[in-house]
C-alpha cells in the first residue's frame, strides 16, 4: 500500500488456475528413473521384485541388514501402480534429527530377504538405485 492513498487495498494471494485434487497430481507423475546402485552399496543389496496390484513384477535392489526402524520407499524409483496410498501420514526422524511427515503407502515385495505387503513411508529420495529400506519386522 502506498502511504498517500488510504483507499488502496493490499494485494492478496491470487491463484491463476483451479486447485487440482491430490489424486490427479499423483496420476500424472512421470515414470520413475531407474539408476544403477552405487558400487559401494552393491554387495549389500539383494534382488527383489515389486508386485503391482495387476500382478506385474519389476526387479529392484533392496539393501539387507540396514538396521532401519521404519520401512521407507523411494518415490523416484516406484511408479504409482506399484504402491497403494493409504491416505495416512507418518512422522519420521532422519539422521539429522529433523522430523517430517511422509505419506504412508502399501508395497508388495518378494525377495530372499522378506516377502509380503509392507506399510512404508514414501520419501522423495534414497541412495541411487535403492528402491526400498525394509525396517525391523516384528
Amino acid at each position: 500500500m502506498s502511504a498517500s492513498d488510504a483507499k488502496e487495498k493490499p494485494i492478496q494471494l491470487v491463484i491463476a488456475s483451479p486447485l487440482v485434487p491430490q489424486d490427479s497430481i499423483l496420476l500424472t507423475r512421470p515414470s520413475p528413473e531407474v539408476k544403477e546402485v552405487d558400487p559401494r552399496y552393491q554387495k549389500h543389496c539383494v534382488n527383489a521384485h515389486l508386485v503391482g496390484p495387476d500382478q506385474s513384477k519389476r526387479s529392484v535392489k533392496v539393501p539387507r541388514d540396514t538396521g532401519a526402524l521404519q520401512s521407507l520407499v523411494s518415490s523416484t524409483v516406484l511408479s504409482d501402480n506399484e504402491m497403494a496410498y493409504t491416505g495416512e501420514e507418518r512422522l519420521i526422524r532422519g539422521i539429522t534429527g529433523d522430523v517430517i511427515a511422509v505419506p504412508l503407502v502399501e508395497v508388495t515385495l518378494h525377495s530372499s530377504l522378506c516377502s509380503g505387503t509392507f506399510l512404508c513411508g514414501l520419501v522423495s529420495t534414497l541412495p541411487d538405485g535403492i528402491a526400498m529400506l525394509v525396517g525391523v519386522v516384528l
